[in-house]
């Protein structure tokens, strides 16, 4: 299954049923959402749910659509993207130029500061063992991808070179996928001490229609060998067999 974004709304698409199905009906705009580390969860956010369209909370509902959404994070401003550390008891939340950690739960703390930037930052992802966080940013004057441990938000990484943005984890964690002029590429890495250190560095395919700047518009099958896209003109959803299977 698939979660994306359509119209403002979240949907779910079923890859074996090739059908999609709404999954929020909040009354504010939704933005990116992510997957509990169980596969049972999205977590989304929605902005304008607190009287404020400057305020954003961030909703968990079943996958199936069972159940109602549950508020798990209330008011922050310009939330607009969220990702779940191992264990699904924490989110990490990003608005334009901040990071945030809270807990997850009826007893959850509030939304705490992680990194605080004039940057602009987003597309953050944890890696499969919650230990480094990948983001975009453009501190440097040219949006490229990062990662810095978590949550101490040790020194960063650059990960691309000449741009990058939506960084992807591979399901091992030793590689990070992103787009950068128009192609996706693939950088290997390893852990160097405190650090994460890239390895390598390849481009895989010609983006085509599917490279988008602002959504990370795609997710690597945990086998590391294929790609589900979503494009947004045609508003289809794509899966490429073994994208990566011919690479050296």
């Amino acid at each position: 299954r698939i979660a994306f974004v359509r119209d403002g709304d979240i949907w779910i698409y079923s890859i074996p049923e090739a059908a999609a199905r709404r999954l929020s009906f909040e009354d504010g705009r939704a933005g990116g959402p992510a997957w509990t580390n169980d596969g049972r969860f999205v977590g989304y956010p929605v902005d304008g749910e607190v009287g404020d369209e400057s305020l954003a909370s961030v909703y968990l509902r079943a996958a199936d659509g069972t159940g109602e959404a549950e508020v798990i994070v209330t008011g922050e401003a310009d939330l607009w993207e969220v990702d779940f550390a191992p264990g699904d008891t924490q989110v990490v939340a990003f608005s334009v130029d901040n990071l945030h950690r809270a807990s997850v739960g009826p007893a959850g703390s509030g939304p705490v500061p992680l990194m605080e930037t004039g940057a602009f930052l987003a597309h953050g992802t944890l890696s499969p063992d919650g230990r480094w966080l990948a983001y975009r940013s453009n501190e440097s004057g040219v949006n490229e991808v990062y990662v810095r441990s978590y949550p101490d938000m040790g020194p960063a990484t650059v990960i691309s070179t000449g741009g990058g943005s939506a960084p992807a984890w591979s399901g091992d964690g030793s590689e990070i996928f992103y787009w950068s002029r128009g192609r996706m590429n693939v950088a290997s890495v390893r852990v160097d001490g405190g650090r994460v250190a890239v390895v390598d560095r390849a481009e895989l395919f010609h983006a085509g229609p599917f490279q988008q700047e602002w959504n990370r518009n795609f997710d690597v099958h945990p086998r590391g060998n294929q790609f589900v896209m979503v494009s947004r003109p045609e508003s289809r959803i794509v899966w490429r067999v073994n994208a990566l299977a011919d690479r050296p």
